[in-house]
């Protein structure tokens, strides 16, 4: 897929997230929610907590890279509500210098 950044078109790449450390994942989580109004800044132990307490998967988990470097994410989970699986989004990202690009299309 390609986006665009500042005029210029980018291949982009997905990975798991569990491609990333713990610390890395954390370092992107705390930096795509970075200038909003209300950012969110969790700790290292808050955002790991939040796998176990609130069953986000690292095997549904998504992080976009630009080449090597991860730009955004999509933390997936599971949860079981009135005997059915769903699938729930726990939060997703981008980086402050890849939003507002948009998609390009071939």
């Amino acid at each position: 897929m390609k986006i665009k950044k500042s005029g210029e078109a980018m291949n982009i790449s997905y990975k798991l997230i569990s491609s990333l450390s713990f610390e890395k994942a954390h370092d992107l989580f705390n930096r795509g929610f970075e200038g909003y109004i209300m950012p969110m800044n969790l700790s290292l132990d808050t955002f790991v907590g939040r796998f176990g307490n609130d069953g986000l998967s690292p095997a549904l988990s998504v992080v976009a890279y630009d080449g090597a470097d991860p730009i955004g994410f999509v933390l997936q989970g599971i949860r079981e509500v009135d005997g059915q699986k769903i699938s729930w989004n726990g939060g997703t990202g981008i980086i402050p210098e890849y939003r507002g690009g948009g998609l390009v299309t071939p």
